[in-house]
């Protein structure tokens, strides 16, 4: 739902920084929509945070700018959001499979497995 939500709530952000505050007054009382808004800035940038010090905890300092890009994240959340909702209102009984164990590895450990479950069988 998050997910849903979350650029409904940049675009009144935006708004009401580009037009002013009077342009989204009529969705909100003036202290809701100052909290709203600094809850959405604030919460971004502990996300952001977040991210920065997870990998930095770790010492994978390379990965440290990446972090920045959290909000890019919340994007494609929602754009997944979006297409899941159209998905479920215009073909509700469709699934979208991902395809696993298509690696190489992954398939030489699967004939691997195979190979020994054969000669199991036939010692049987």
């Amino acid at each position: 739902m998050t997910a849903l939500i979350n650029p409904l709530l940049w675009i009144m952000f935006l708004v009401s920084v580009i037009v002013g505050r009077s342009a989204v007054a009529g969705f909100f009382p003036g202290p809701v929509l100052v909290l709203a808004l600094f809850d959405l800035m604030v919460g971004n940038a502990m996300y952001v945070y977040f991210n920065i010090v997870a990998v930095a905890k770790r010492r994978w300092y390379g990965l440290v700018p990446w972090g920045l890009l959290a909000p890019a994240y919340w994007v494609l959340h929602s754009v997944a959001a979006y297409k899941a909702l159209l998905q479920l209102i215009t073909n509700p009984h469709y699934w979208e499979k991902t395809t696993h164990g298509t690696s190489s590895r992954t398939q030489e450990t699967i004939a691997s497995l195979k190979a020994g479950s054969a000669t199991g069988s036939e010692a049987q």
